[in-house]
């Protein structure tokens, strides 16, 4: 009773004044610490329970005692609980023992010894096969999950299938992302109208994560609208978020509320993570305020990175100050906010000396925004200390991190260390590790260098992508090779995959107006700027025409300069610059 009610010290005192205990006392002080969260203390019992001798630990307590272990997560803990119940013989008969040791393997990360206390079950019921895909799923295996599911089907289990089997593999199918196995999955299910209640959830989110919104929506709208709780909301809400459609995040999220379906938490971290407008953030910002959920670690965190991307670094900040409680997480958030917005890369760097002063330890991600905040003021001391606390965290290998020391130092000019890096890369390269040596060697104005990448990357098989090809322009506008430009600018699409970009067109529009082309570089404009075609935002036909402009001025062609302006002040007529220039080259003229 007092374990119930959370008096854990009262229950303590009752059970310290049991003279002879029984197996049943044992157990039920052993579930009333697990009860009030003191897992350590509840496998300590087991020793205390060993050293009274007045009962023998049965399965119940051993049960208990795995619950408690599978909560710490401690892998030799776990071990050696396994040995101490397989001296006692309990374990080959109890298959509920077992499942709950396939369970606790699950949760220490040790998915091989999971399976071979699976293998080793001889009664296995339905409970075992869940609790072995939920391993494969929690350790990141989807693959081995679904091979578990056609295991379960030759068998003859899957006809037993519950919510539960059939959850662990609508998250084994959205985690491998695989929208073919995803339908075909949706298809044995077999969906009527109760079970899309009670899978909708789990299949939003998997159509979601397979790249189709489409089905996702098609589940969400096929339920009855008393189905449509805040947690069914959120998922389709977060699947928006996380495809970069943003407007339709906040649409759905609108129609929420609407409906009368308050958002909790997590529907607010989802909307804010698709939130792109610092007018809608402080719409949502509002909101979470008036539900009073501002200062809840996850709904402030999430205010911060949205914020932060605004580049709202003031609001961001006066959110991050405000908060009673502080993660790794939320400290990350703010110092990214920081980094993301060069001209407060300071900041970000004085905020990573003060996680280190609290004794806040940071992760990759801590180091990923401090070495952008490096890379944007050029401080290669600071990078240099960086690399070293990366080194001692025996972080070097993540991919993400070598990519972004490759970066930095290409910034800071340092290229020999960055290329020492990449080498040390070379059995994981992709694009993206090819693509910041490519850069660093393309902002260290070594066109050559950059070519030569250029042409070692496609002999190892790795297509460019976007900024590679930015990288490979730069350098042949740098070299002034017209023809390699051209050649490379016109068979992105057809070789690569690849619609050019306002920066592509920028690197080639600078080589052919230096060069003086001027005519090639107004038909080449002319042909990417229309405002009827609108395959540029305004901002970038702006820079395209502005560079030709600077053409003109350098060569002194006042009638291309004309219409180069008139086309310029068409998207943006209070453009000053602009006539500017004209007035300077005619005045030249």
């Amino acid at each position: 009773m007092y374990g119930r009610c959370g008096s854990i010290i009262d229950a303590r005192a009752v059970f310290q004044e049991i003279w002879t205990r029984n197996v049943f006392s044992w157990t039920l002080m052993t579930a009333a610490y697990i009860q009030n969260g003191h897992m350590e203390l509840a496998l300590r019992l087991l020793q205390e329970m060993d050293l009274d001798g007045s009962s023998r630990p049965d399965s119940f307590v051993f049960a208990n005692s795995v619950r408690a272990c599978a909560a710490l997560q401690d892998l030799a803990t776990a071990r050696a609980l396994h040995d101490r119940i397989f001296a006692t013989g309990l374990l080959h008969s109890d298959t509920l023992l077992q499942n709950s040791l396939v369970n606790l393997y699950s949760k220490c990360g040790s998915l091989a010894d999971a399976i071979r206390v699976f293998d080793e079950i001889s009664n296995k019921d339905l409970v075992s096969w869940n609790s072995m895909l939920r391993a494969h799923v929690e350790n990141g295996e989807p693959l081995k999950a679904l091979k578990l599911h056609q295991r379960m089907e030759l068998e003859g289990v899957w006809n037993e299938a519950d919510d539960i089997t059939l959850l662990c593999l609508v998250q084994a199918c959205a985690d491998l992302g695989s929208l073919t196995v995803a339908r075909e999955l949706d298809t044995r299910i077999t969906r009527s109208r109760a079970m899309a209640a009670k899978m909708a959830n789990g299949l939003v989110s998997m159509y979601a994560k397979c790249g189709s919104l489409e089905d996702a929506e098609d589940v969400f709208e096929d339920l009855p609208s008393s189905s449509k709780s805040v947690v069914a909301w959120t998922c389709l809400i977060d699947g928006y978020a996380q495809a970069g459609r943003g407007k339709d995040a906040l649409r759905a999220y609108r129609r929420m509320e609407l409906e009368g379906v308050k958002p909790d938490t997590v529907a607010f971290v989802a909307v804010l993570g698709g939130c792109d407008l610092s007018s809608d953030i402080r719409k949502i910002h509002s909101s979470v305020q008036e539900a009073g959920l501002e200062m809840t670690i996850g709904v402030a965190t999430a205010l911060t990175n949205a914020y932060g991307r605004c580049h709202e670094v003031d609001a961001a900040r006066k959110i991050f100050d405000a908060m009673p409680e502080k993660n790794v997480v939320t400290w990350n958030s703010m110092v990214a906010a920081y980094s993301q917005h060069g001209l407060f890369a300071g900041e970000a760097l004085n905020l990573h000396w003060q996680m280190n002063v609290l004794g806040v330890v940071p992760d990759e991600f801590t180091y990923l925004s401090v070495l952008g905040a490096c890379s944007s003021l050029r401080n290669v001391e600071q990078g240099r200390e960086t690399h070293a606390r990366i080194l001692e965290r025996s972080l070097e290998t993540n991919m993400s991190l070598a990519c972004a020391l490759v970066t930095m130092y290409g910034e800071c000019g340092c290229l020999e260390s960055a290329k020492a890096i990449f080498d040390g890369m070379a059995s994981t390269r992709d694009v993206v590790a090819w693509t910041s040596m490519i850069g660093a060697s393309s902002r260290c104005k070594d066109g050559r260098r950059t070519m030569e990448l250029f042409r070692e990357m496609s002999l190892a098989g790795v297509n460019p992508n976007e900024v590679s090809l930015t990288c490979l322009l730069n350098a042949c506008s740098h070299l002034g090779m017209m023809d390699e430009a051209k050649s490379y600018f016109s068979s992105m699409a057809q070789d690569y995959s690849i619609s050019a970009t306002v920066e592509h067109l920028r690197c080639l529009v600078d080589l052919l107006a230096r060069s003086g082309k001027l005519d090639e570089a107004e038909f080449l404009v002319s042909s990417k700027v229309s405002p009827e075609d609108g395959r540029l935002e305004k901002s970038d036909a702006s820079v395209a025409l502005t560079i030709l402009l600077s053409g003109c001025r350098m060569h002194g062609d006042a009638p291309t300069s004309v219409r180069a302006a008139t086309a310029c002040l068409n998207w943006e007529p209070n453009e000053a610059s602009s006539y500017v220039l004209v007035a300077q080259i005619c005045g030249a003229a």
